[in-house]
């Protein structure tokens, strides 16, 4: 026996609920009397509705239902706490298959049944719902795989930091292995990069005993962690803009040798050690010790995939 029916129409419009779409689906099931026409599926049609009704799921919007099934980002409601019900709906396991196996009855045993028995307007009529129910999951899938491409190009197209071979090669594997590191299960980029950089263009100014204050070239190394921003209005624009609002920003350590010189080791027992922090394609750092520096540069390598 199909569940009550409730006594108002489905909403004409997208503001369509859970409920309008279950009523409208019953109301066609017992038109075309669709319980002679495939016993099994209008069933499992009474069987999904029983669920989703006993879930308390039936006010559900449907841009509150994409957003569960696209397992979007937390909406103004859910964090002021206004619901807390609807969306405890986030960590079921079966939620996501009982809107998918409602959909399946709709478009295939119901709908292929419904011409025959009702006219054309009738039909558009009682599936209006579920069908705004898929498009609007089908915009949500479109925007988020475009929004997914856009993050990978943030992070490794054109635009991005360049790495050289030993980040390069420490990266590829922190993807494969390295929590943080990986993408999420769905797809999506890991905001998170390795740094181990080798600078040998950087410039520190110094001032040696009864000599004048200069500016030196020297090399430092960076190791640390790079966070690229994956907002709309980072990393875009003009140079000015860029600078002020970074695609990217990353701290770590930072190391310098005993002597203030381009092209030197920056390791070993007289290493001066410190810390840096990254703005986008500049960077400043900072030794402590006897002989402290401070130390600006910028990301661009003049050899690729070296330094």
């Amino acid at each position: 026996m199909a569940p009550a029916l409730s006594a108002q129409a489905p909403a004409p419009s997208t503001s369509y609920t859970v409920e309008d779409i279950l009523v409208s689906l019953h109301r066609a099931a017992v038109e075309i009397r669709f319980d002679t026409v495939n016993a099994n599926a209008n069933r499992i049609l009474d069987s999904l509705t029983a669920l989703l009704r006993g879930a308390k799921a039936t006010t559900l919007s449907i841009p509150q239902l994409v957003d569960i099934i696209e397992h979007n980002r937390a909406g103004l409601a859910a964090v002021a706490r206004w619901d807390p019900q609807h969306y405890t709906l986030w960590t079921q396991p079966w939620f996501d298959s009982t809107i998918t196996a409602l959909r399946q009855i709709a478009n295939t045993p119901l709908a292929n049944a419904m011409p025959a028995r009702l006219a054309s307007g009738r039909v558009n009529e009682l599936l209006a719902p579920i069908d705004a129910l898929g498009n609007a999951i089908r915009a949500a899938a479109q925007a988020n795989n475009q929004e997914k491409l856009r993050r990978y190009e943030v992070k490794y197209g054109p635009g991005s930091q360049r790495l050289n071979a030993v980040e390069v090669a420490l990266n590829y594997v922190g993807q494969l292995w390295v929590p943080g590191l990986r993408p999420s299960t769905d797809g999506w980029p890991s905001p998170y990069e390795l740094v181990a950089s080798y600078r040998t263009t950087e410039l520190t100014a110094t001032q040696a005993t009864n000599e004048r204050l200069s500016v030196r070239m020297v090399s430092a190394t960076q190791i640390g962690l790079r966070r690229y921003n994956f907002g709309d209005s980072w990393g875009v624009g003009g140079p000015l803009q860029r600078l002020l609002k970074p695609a990217d920003a990353s701290a770590g350590l930072f190391l310098m040798g005993p002597s203030d010189q381009p092209l030197a080791r920056t390791w070993g027992a007289d290493t001066r050690a410190g810390a840096f922090f990254g703005w986008g394609t500049v960077h400043a750092g900072y030794v402590f010790g006897t002989h402290p520096r401070f130390v600006i540069g910028t990301g661009k390598q003049v050899l690729p995939y070296l330094f």
